[in-house]
């Protein structure tokens, strides 16, 4: 995570330095997250907000529309995809940070054991590459933070 002057953060790939985005900047449910060079917009940029519980769980808000990281079916796929939506109060949207030695981290769903990464048939994302939930590979799922 780059941490902005203003508390919010970046979250940056550690295979491609890019980072989350809303194409568009879109403030519409629904829009899938993706990767792309950071340009420090606010629609790069999130929001942790603890929850009261479980402890030490996040809702990642999205700076530029206020609205919530979350993961929906992609049915076309078999996986889940990262969205931004409204807050829905459900399992969906709560995240935990795993602090790993090497200095990157985690974001991990609470209820699975996947992690945010970025979907790629190829060794090198490119941009708009879609960002899913895959279980943890300790190569592919790092975050710097």
């Amino acid at each position: 995570m780059k941490i902005q002057p203003d508390g919010s953060f970046e979250i940056v790939s550690s295979h491609s330095e890019q980072v989350l985005d809303i194409n568009q900047r879109s403030k519409e449910c629904g829009v899938i997250v993706q990767q792309w060079p950071s340009i420090g917009e606010k629609n790069q940029r999130f929001e942790l907000c603890p929850v009261l519980l479980p402890q030490n769980h996040y809702n990642l808000e999205l700076c530029h529309s206020g609205l919530l990281l979350d993961v929906q079916e992609d049915t076309s796929r078999r996986s889940k995809r990262a969205v931004q939506c409204a807050m829905l109060e459900g399992k969906s949207q709560l995240f935990t940070i795993v602090m790993l030695d090497d200095g990157y981290c985690l974001i991990k769903h609470i209820y699975s054991d996947s992690a945010l990464t970025i979907q790629s048939d190829t060794d090198t994302p490119n941009e708009g590459a879609k960002v899913i939930l895959r279980k943890y590979n300790a190569n592919k799922n790092k975050k710097k933070s």
